[in-house]
């Protein structure tokens, strides 16, 4: 598995100065030699001002790639194994999510998929200790955001997540934290962006319950709906095979308590 490690890492050369290839390189090895906390640490340190800090940027990128590698066959294994195991009974436990962390404690593609699956079954207090982990390991992690926000639905708490602008180039699940973060923003700026947020999810995931919900003040994406077809639409979608690709994009798909209904 090293072995491919290195390739990967190969794959994702990038032209930079000789100071960002020297903390690169190190941090590389840091990953390669056991120490992936010591790893984050070495560029989480050197990132400072902002993100978008040119001098930042390849920093965060080169943190976030090693984020997410396997170091061995058996936790990657293990890791797709939980994801199917979890597919086949929701309400069951996530052993082998466990197993595969327990090879690879700081991998946080491990720890962010097993925290949704927990919120899913809403175990919100170890959910909660995943991502805090997360969040300790590398603030910088794209999905953290998205996590804290549902993490905070499944703790029935409030808060107020909604960016200044929207981004409606982003992938299918940032577009429907985006649209819940700020559903009750009514500023015109605002609601032309979750329109075109709207527009695009009915084309590439029509069959979300949720959307008819979200999206009833839209024009042409149909009324709310009521409880009896809410429900309908859930016990039919429970057997398609989108099912499961809606729970990865939201969830707390047809979960009536969540619903507004």
């Amino acid at each position: 598995m090293r072995i491919l490690t290195l390739f990967f890492f190969q794959i994702y050369c990038v032209v930079l100065t000789g100071s960002e290839e020297g903390l690169i390189q190190t941090a590389r090895q840091l990953l390669l030699d056991g120490k992936r906390s010591k790893a984050y640490e070495h560029l989480v340190n050197k990132v400072t001002g902002s993100v978008t800090d040119p001098k930042n940027i390849d920093l965060i990128k080169e943190l976030n790639r090693l984020s997410v590698i396997f170091l061995t066959e058996d936790s990657q294994k293990l890791y797709e194994q939980g994801r199917t195991q979890f597919y086949k009974d929701e309400k069951g436990k996530l052993d082998k999510l466990f197993q595969a962390q327990k090879l690879e404690p700081q991998n946080l593609l491990i720890l962010e998929q097993r925290a949704w699956f927990l919120i899913r079954q809403f175990k919100c207090n170890p959910a909660g200790k995943d991502i805090r982990k997360i969040s300790q390991l590398n603030p910088y992690y794209p999905p953290l955001n998205r996590l804290q926000f549902y993490l905070s639905i499944c703790e029935k708490k409030t808060i107020k997540e909604c960016p200044e602008k929207l981004d409606i180039n982003k992938g299918l699940k940032h577009k429907v934290y985006q649209l819940l973060a700020c559903k009750d923003d009514e500023s015109k700026e605002h609601l032309v962006q979750k329109a075109s947020i709207c527009k695009s999810l009915q084309a590439t995931v029509p069959e979300l319950p949720e959307l008819k919900l979200w999206c009833s003040n839209e024009k042409n994406l149909g009324a709310i709906p009521s409880k009896e077809r809410y429900n309908k639409d859930c016990e039919n979608l429970i057997t398609q095979p989108s099912y499961h690709r809606l729970i990865d994009i939201y969830p707390f798909v047809c979960k009536k308590q969540f619903s507004g209904l």
